[in-house]
């Protein structure tokens, strides 16, 4: 018995700079299908972000980002989930 194996992967992302590239806001998207000797299943993930630079040595960055994961086979395995985060950095 043979199994077709299919995997694959797109990721797209478009961002713009403000203020002589002190602000960029950004989304992205992000799909994924898998199926083989797994069950057949599919991720995506979309995040509208901004990074910001207000200082030489200072970057603030923030995304809100939503991610869905369903399972053809099994659909009590679908879920979806919804994060924030936020990263301050700085350079010494």
């Amino acid at each position: 018995m043979e199994q077709d194996y299919t995997n694959s992967r797109i990721y797209l992302r478009a961002e713009y700079s403000f203020l002589a590239e002190m602000l960029k806001p950004y989304l992205s998207f992000s799909a994924t299908s898998l199926g083989g000797d797994q069950d057949e299943q599919s991720y995506t993930q979309t995040a509208l972000g901004l990074q910001a630079y207000p200082l030489r040595n200072l970057s603030i960055s923030t995304d809100l980002s939503l991610k869905g994961h369903s399972n053809k086979d099994i659909s009590d395995k679908d879920y979806n989930t919804t994060t924030w985060r936020l990263l301050i950095s700085q350079r010494f």
